[in-house]
């Protein structure tokens, strides 16, 4: 695939990353002189071309600065969608160069993520796989949210064949089959990676996907406090609301999660243990 030129167009170079359905490289529009981020699903995945076409319409369907944007779709052989390039880093990356961030840069980063979901939200788009790894970070700062692959309208037919998303971010109620993902599911996602922003661990971790669903339907989320006492106890309460088994007790929208980390602020609990672990990162990125 190195070297192709999809479309006459982009010249693909380098591969970023892959997944199931298909895999990410960084190309050149030979037309506007522009890096850009390339989609293109492997031969012979099923529902490929529904695959591509769901993710070109939940993207499109999306405006705001913290969700990826869409800049081409191509209905050929392969077919492929064109995004624009973030010249930076995933914020899987940046946890696995810093280990946790402070717990003002969790809240700045958690909240980044809610306002794209409340965006997507706002137009009837669950993305069913808010994870670090899909989730951008520009040499400026701002996140955003990529991969609106399984991504589905709130009304959609519920998953029946297998759960949408990563076991370690999955929704107690998704691990039922048959069970619809809603705006609550990808709360509680956004949940598990504030825990992992905060302490650098997972609340559930299992060698596989069946141990963590165990552990997400029957065990109590691990005390933050315990791993990091400087995080305050107002954090810790705000990621165990989100972290709810029960969908109707969680948080409810992203609005109410942004205006309680908002609260949270504005009081001024927030630690301010360290430098900054955003630029932190980034900077031990750019050195490596």
């Amino acid at each position: 695939m190195i070297g192709t030129l999809l479309a006459e167009r982009y010249l693909i170079s380098q591969r970023l990353g892959h997944g199931g359905f298909g895999s990410v490289y960084r190309a050149r529009d030979e037309r506007l002189h522009r890096d850009v981020a390339v989609k293109v699903l492997h031969d012979g995945a099923q529902g490929a071309h529904d695959d591509l076409l769901q993710e070109a319409r939940a993207c499109t369907a999306i405006d705001h600065p913290n969700v990826v944007l869409l800049l081409d779709v191509e209905d050929g052989d392969p077919p492929f969608l064109v995004f624009e390039h973030v010249n930076g880093m995933t914020l899987a990356e940046m946890l696995r160069a810093r280990g946790h961030l402070t717990e003002r840069d969790a809240a700045a980063v958690a909240t980044q993520i809610l306002a794209g979901l409340e965006a997507a939200h706002g137009v009837g788009i669950v993305h069913r796989d808010v994870k670090p790894a899909n989730i951008l970070i520009t040499a400026a700062l701002r996140l955003k949210i990529a991969d609106f692959g399984i991504a589905l309208r709130a009304s959609d037919a519920p998953t029946r064949n297998q759960p949408p998303g990563t076991a370690y971010y999955l929704a107690p109620e998704l691990t039922t089959l048959g069970t619809r993902a809603t705006p609550q599911t990808d709360i509680y996602a956004v949940g598990v990676t504030l825990f992992q922003l905060l302490t650098g661990e997972l609340p559930f971790d299992g060698e596989t996907a069946w141990h963590v669903a165990e552990q997400v339907q029957t065990h109590d989320v691990p005390s933050i406090r315990n791993l990091r006492p400087e995080v305050s106890i107002e954090m810790q309460a705000i990621v165990e609301w989100a972290l709810d088994k029960d969908p109707d007790a969680r948080i409810q929208t992203c609005a109410k999660f942004l205006a309680k980390l908002g609260e949270l602020a504005v009081s001024e609990r927030i630690g301010q243990d360290g430098d900054s672990s955003i630029t932190f990162a980034l900077e031990h990125a750019a050195r490596h």
